[in-house]
């Protein structure tokens, strides 16, 4: 997760967080969704990360059918530069002042910065086959790991451009650091004969394994947040993986939304969580959103079989990516939906003689449609943002009202009147 740090946030998070066992459920907010569609062609998008000003960062299959990373601003898609020769390339994490991080092959893979239209390949270890970055903050700390060549993965960070290996718990076999804060501290992997567990950097020479949930052995971490709020799952031989939050030297269990297995993948600073949940005995996942009381599913859309969270923004924005059957995967970004507001363009009275008057307006975001009434008739408005409805008033006053409605509710009405002589 990358955003701003904010006071205010860190002391809602330590609230939420010491008084996990003691909340009671909200009532599910309302989601609205929009969808992120790739630069170019019709093949599969997949978002991964997402900055305080919405702007998404991911890959997609080219229409020559070959990955290559995006980003996505404003509402448009747009390819990032690469190098002459890549073959692929994927972008995983975005700050505040929209430097990216990813990586792209041409030979080996390789970990990179994009600043603006700059693409600059990241320092790599001596001798070193593969290189990946993962996440940056925004005062430019990068994360990620390499691979060396006996194909053996180690966590790397790169400072001030300068290529850095922090300290590895005793006995990793595998390590990698997988998401960063503001305040430098980052997360991630470790393997040893022991098994799998989530380990924290304090900085470089210093790190620490997070501590286990009663019951299990094993342990993955895969964000943290501005003030030191890290999420990931736990579980033995014996269980189902469980969300698991760790704050400081604590670690608490989130609620299943049901029988099966649940992860943590991203927290905010406000302690918003997004995850993925697989029930038991069943492929097909479901992204969840978590506030208070038992985590709520997030909207699928109609053919998706499987939703899965990628990270969450300050402002409470999450992207996540649908897996469909018979089309290509589409990723999006989902928003609170508020109650939308309708607005008919032009005058609110008219005269006229004709037969037919076409009415036209606008909506905010998240409308599933726009109905409209007047004088004994009713129906359904062309389009939700802009819209046109084509009337046919009677002769004499019609008063004509519209409304929109979408996951938010429904919108007060606006009218027009038209009287025809």
């Amino acid at each position: 997760m990358i955003g701003t740090f904010a006071k205010p946030a860190f002391t809602r998070t330590r609230l939420l967080f010491l008084a996990l066992a003691f909340v009671s459920p909200l009532a599910a907010r309302p989601f609205g969704t929009k969808l992120i569609l790739p630069p170019s062609g019709t093949g599969d998008t997949r978002g991964e990360g997402i900055n305080v000003h919405g702007h998404v960062v991911g890959n997609y299959t080219t229409p020559t059918n070959r990955v290559r990373a995006f980003i996505h601003r404003n509402g448009v898609s747009s390819d990032l530069p690469e190098p002459v020769g890549t073959t692929s390339s994927g972008a995983n994490g975005i700050n505040a002042s929209g430097v990216i991080v990813g990586s792209y092959r041409v030979t080996n893979l390789r970990a990179c910065v994009w600043d603006g239209n700059v693409l600059t390949e990241l320092p790599v270890p001596p001798g070193a086959r593969d290189t990946v970055a993962h996440s940056i903050n925004d005062a430019g700390l990068i994360v990620g790991s390499y691979t060396d060549a006996s194909l053996d993965t180690h966590v790397c960070i790169w400072q001030g451009g300068n290529l850095v290996y922090p300290v590895k718990p005793m006995g990793a076999t595998y390590s990698a650091a997988f998401s960063v804060g503001n305040n430098g501290t980052f997360v991630g992997n470790y393997q040893s004969a022991g098994g799998n567990r989530a380990c924290q950097w304090g900085n470089a020479a210093l790190v620490e394994v997070l501590p286990l949930p009663q019951g299990t052995t094993d342990s993955d971490v895969s964000g943290i947040n501005n003030v030191g709020v890290a999420v990931g799952s736990a579980h033995s031989s014996m269980s189902l993986g469980q969300a698991c939050v760790w704050q400081g030297a604590s670690v608490f269990t989130l609620p299943s939304p049901g029988t099966g297995h649940s992860s943590a993948i991203d927290v905010n600073d406000g302690g918003q969580i997004v995850g993925e949940f697989f029930a038991e005995g069943n492929m097909a996942g479901r992204a969840w959103f978590w506030e208070t009381g038992t985590p709520e599913f997030l909207p699928q859309p109609a053919g998706a079989f499987t939703t899965t969270a990628a990270a969450i923004n300050d402002a409470g924005q999450i992207v996540v990516n649908y897996s469909f059957n018979s089309a290509p995967s589409r990723a999006a970004i989902l928003e609170e939906a508020f109650r939308p507001t309708v607005k008919i363009s032009g005058r609110k009275k008219v005269v006229t003689s004709k037969s037919r008057v076409t009415i036209r307006g606008t909506t905010t975001d998240f409308v599933d449609r726009v109905n409209w009434e007047g004088k004994g008739s009713e129906g359904k408005a062309k389009g939700t943002k802009p819209w046109v409805l084509p009337y046919r008033p009677k002769p004499g006053r019609n008063l004509v009202r519209v409304t929109a409605a979408g996951p938010g509710g429904t919108s007060k009405s606006a009218h027009v009147v038209i009287v025809q002589h």
